[in-house]
């Protein structure tokens, strides 16, 4: 009599133990999940440093999922690339790749690579960006991710591009030629991936500054129009920026003066709630209108203005790499020793 009671006893206990495992394994779950959007709200509203201790806090929740713990690295290497804080986002992403290459998860390894990539480009190493590039994009077209495989290609003709505006700036005008015409080449893939409108406009823009630095002032033209034609589809004003960028630079190299500045005012009222340079370069553009037009007062005073802009975003991120460092040092030794043991 005892022992069929014992036994449901027993059942019982196993079930319920076995719901509260599930329950605790589901809140846990739930938090770390929770983190990760909190730390996309942070980086989306400038608090970088919030952002950063709160994905290290996700890559311990997410000690025993390698995939998971890849997105939550990708958080934190997004702020260090915001920061500039070039050695920490390499290490970081190092971590990301390898954690979802053990995931078998080719979606988080594309992301990953495609911010490794990033990363590269900025820093000029414009040959090991491309190699990054072109895996994401193999791994998004077997996910069949157009407008993924798109920005790939994107990616990597702007690694063409300025690989040819550095060597234009070295003089060695041949090489810088070759970049150009393979840009172009990438560009024209990219624009017949599929018809994505704000992609498209930046494209174009893209493609527009690169035809005009070969000469092909007619072609740049063409592309400029494209991408006007596209602005009122594109909400994001750095991509409306960037067009009418491109555009004052090639009005303004091709003798249309006024329209040039107005363009550049265009550019100027778009860039103004960016957090990036854009402003600083669009007022650099506007400034050789000027002087372009004999006004030289306003011309050096619009210079003025973006130099101060970029010595101030400068001063911002040495604070905010600091920031950042102290935190590194306080926060991640547990995090990140934890994700390498458990890899």
């Amino acid at each position: 009599m005892l022992g069929p009671m014992q036994t449901r006893m027993e059942n019982t206990m196993s079930a319920a133990v076995y719901q509260l495992g599930a329950r605790l394994a589901e809140a846990q779950a739930d938090r770390a999940g929770t983190l990760l959007d909190l730390a996309a709200r942070h980086r989306e509203r400038g608090n970088h440093v919030g952002a950063v201790s709160v994905a290290l806090d996700a890559v311990e929740a997410f000690a025993g999922e390698p995939g998971r713990r890849a997105d939550a690295l990708c958080a934190i290497a997004r702020s260090l690339l915001t920061a500039e804080a070039w050695d920490l986002a390499g290490h970081v992403m190092a971590r990301a790749i390898q954690d979802a290459v053990t995931a078998e998860d080719p979606i988080r390894e594309a992301h990953a690579r495609e911010i490794q990539g990033l990363m590269l480009f900025r820093r000029n190493q414009f040959q090991s960006a491309r190699h990054e590039f072109r895996i994401a994009g193999l791994r998004y077209r077997m996910a069949q991710d157009t407008l993924a495989m798109k920005r790939m290609a994107k990616n990597i003709a702007n690694t063409y591009r300025h690989q040819g505006m550095a060597a234009t700036a070295s003089a060695r005008y041949q090489h810088a030629e070759v970049n150009f015409k393979q840009a172009m080449r990438v560009y024209r893939i990219a624009l017949a991936t599929g018809e994505f409108a704000a992609d498209d406009a930046s494209i174009a823009a893209a493609a527009a500054d690169c035809e005009s630095r070969r000469g092909n002032y007619g072609l740049a033209r063409i592309q400029v129009d494209r991408a006007l034609a596209l602005l009122p589809r594109v909400d994001d004003l750095a991509i409306v920026a960037e067009v009418h960028l491109a555009e004052c630079r090639l009005l303004r190299t091709t003798g249309d003066l006024r329209a040039a500045e107005w363009a550049g005012e265009r550019a100027c009222v778009a860039a103004r709630n960016l957090r990036d340079d854009t402003l600083s370069h669009a007022l650099l553009a506007l400034a050789a209108v000027h002087d372009a037009q004999g006004r030289f007062e306003r011309a050096t005073d619009t210079e003025c203005r973006a130099r101060e802009l970029m010595l101030e975003r400068h001063r911002r991120l040495t604070d905010l790499r600091e920031e950042l460092n102290t935190l590194w040092r306080r926060d991640s030794a547990a995090p990140i020793a934890v994700a390498c043991n458990a890899a």
